[in-house]
């Protein structure tokens, strides 16, 4: 029954709030009530006493060291020691290996990209630890970013290095994977969504599940129409949510009732957040009921990582 799937998910939007009221309480004064929202959703799984204490130790340590943290927005750089605290990596440890990494994708003709780029090389390090990345792995990344750029030239960029990096850990050849993420990109903007990096994006998400081309769009199209149901517009802005809960092994009428439930708990609770960031929070609660986060499921980490990213966006534009 939806009215059950409701209530299963319930306990997470409590301890998200739990978490986040921890945090807020011994926040720092110039860290934002968005970023601590970020980083309450990675923690909510953990079912830790005391977050807050190890997450600003891994945060202060990141921020300290060299440069590759500075690009990062507070939103990220806590999304990413949250991720850390969940698998249990040494932050130092991550950090000079990210910092390896980052050298390595210089000689595989990939651009300097910000926060990007970090993230694809912390995917890399976290997804690898406690060993090294294999230079293999960082010549597969690139491969199938150069793959994409020569599919769509002008809206492929920086932007797409992190899920480069996720696909990169997968099996099958790369000429297979592309060929792939170009039919469903097609085929979505046949069933009239609009094309452009969004929904590249959506289309290298949901490359991630098992079904063919039909399945995957027939399943993204099915979850739209749910959420149209509960009075929500499917703009480009939420593509890539659409596609992360595309993932869901619930059904799409389930997934947009439990969401709806998650987003209006959240909207209703003090400091009330930004549309746009309950949206993205309620989507992550909804997956972490499902999927607690096991990084190296290529499929649960991009669930992971583009909810926090989702989530860490609508913060900056919300703050």
């Amino acid at each position: 029954m939806i009215g059950s799937r409701v209530s299963e998910t319930q306990p997470l939007v409590q301890e998200f709030l739990r978490v986040f009221n921890t945090l807020r309480r011994r926040r720092a004064w110039n860290t934002s009530v968005e970023t601590l929202r970020v980083a309450a959703l990675s923690l909510a799984t953990l079912e830790l006493e005391a977050p807050h204490t190890r997450l600003e130790e891994i945060a202060d340590e990141l921020k300290r060291r060299a440069g590759w943290i500075r690009p990062l927005p507070s939103a990220v750089r806590y999304s990413l020691a949250a991720l850390i605290l969940r698998s249990g990596a040494d932050p130092g440890w991550i950090h000079d290996e990210v910092r390896r990494v980052r050298k390595l994708f210089r000689t595989q003709r990939m651009a300097h990209g910000g926060s990007s780029e970090v993230l694809a090389a912390f995917l890399l390090a976290l997804r690898a630890a406690p060993n090294e990345v294999l230079e293999s792995s960082v010549e597969r990344t690139a491969d199938i970013f150069h793959r994409w750029k020569d599919d769509h030239p002008f809206i492929t960029g920086t932007e797409d290095y992190p899920l480069a990096a996720l696909h990169a850990s997968g099996g099958g050849e790369i000429t297979e994977l592309g060929d792939r993420i170009e039919s469903i990109y097609r085929e979505l903007h046949r069933s009239g969504f609009g094309r452009g990096s969004s929904l590249q994006l959506a289309s290298q998400v949901l490359a991630f599940g098992p079904w063919d081309t039909a399945g995957a769009v027939g399943r993204y199209r099915a979850l739209g129409w749910s959420f149209k149901d509960h009075g929500l517009r499917v703009t480009r802005s939420i593509y890539d949510e659409l596609a992360v809960l595309t993932l869901s092994e619930s059904p799409p009428a389930e997934i947009a009732e439990s969401v709806n439930g998650h987003f209006n708990t959240l909207r209703t609770h003090k400091p009330r957040p930004w549309k746009e960031v309950a949206f993205a929070i309620a989507s992550g609660i909804q997956l972490a009921a499902e999927a607690p986060g096991d990084l190296r499921d290529s499929q649960q980490a991009a669930m992971v990582v583009c909810m926090s990213a989702a989530a860490a966006r609508a913060a900056s534009c919300g703050a």
